[in-house]
Formats: structure tokens, C-alpha cells, sequence
């Protein structure tokens, strides 16, 4: 079973050692892979539909007309990969050589 990167994260900050919420980063991780992931596909809209969507910023529902979930999906793949992939290589100079072979077997995989 493949475990979702919720899990893994929460994994790789046990093994970092992490002493603090580790459920609120990973909820943080999560929104700010959203924002950015909206972001990049926003930015690639055609200016017509930009502003269609700055007329609705308040309405999900109608933002989401925009934006094809399979581009959402993808884009949200990409950005949580580089994520995932930034915030290990950022705690590595901090962890020992065994830590960074746990996690380098947990994310092997990926």
C-alpha cells in the first residue's frame, strides 16, 4: 500500500526529531503546495479568464469552473514533490547519518 505524503512527512519529522506540532505543518505544508499550485495555474490562464476569476475570488465554486481538475492534479503533484523534496535537503545538514538513511529509505519509493 502506498502511503500518502501526509504520512511520509509526518514520518521524516519523527525521524528528524521534530518537538513541535507535527500535524499543524504538515497542515501548513499542505495549504501553502494548494496556494502555490493555484498560483502556477492561474498564472498560465489566458488574461480572460484571469479576470474571470479576480471578478469571483470569493467563490471557490466559480473558480473552480477555470481551472480543469486534471491540471489542478498535476500541478499539485509537481509542487508537493519539490516540496517534500526542499524540505528534506533544507533539515539534512541537521541530521545524523542515520537519520539520513531512514529517510532516505522512505523516500526512496517516491
Amino acid at each position: 500500500m502506498q502511503k500518502s505524503v501526509n504520512h511520509i512527512l509526518f514520518e521524516i519529522l519523527t525521524i528528524a526529531g521534530y518537538a513541535n506540532d507535527k500535524e499543524k505543518f504538515i497542515r501548513e505544508f499542505e495549504k501553502l503546495n494548494i496556494l502555490e499550485a493555484m498560483t502556477h495555474i492561474y498564472d498560465s490562464l489566458p488574461h480572460e479568464v484571469q479576470a474571470q476569476i479576480k471578478d469571483h475570488i470569493d467563490d471557490p465554486y466559480e473558480i473552480k469552473k477555470h481551472i480543469p481538475e486534471e491540471a489542478f492534479i498535476t500541478e499539485i503533484i509537481k509542487v508537493t514533490r519539490t516540496a517534500l523534496h526542499n524540505c528534506i535537503k533544507d533539515m539534512l545538514p541537521a541530521l545524523n547519518f542515520y537519520q539520513k538513511e531512514q529517510i532516505n529509505n522512505l523516500v526512496v519509493t517516491l
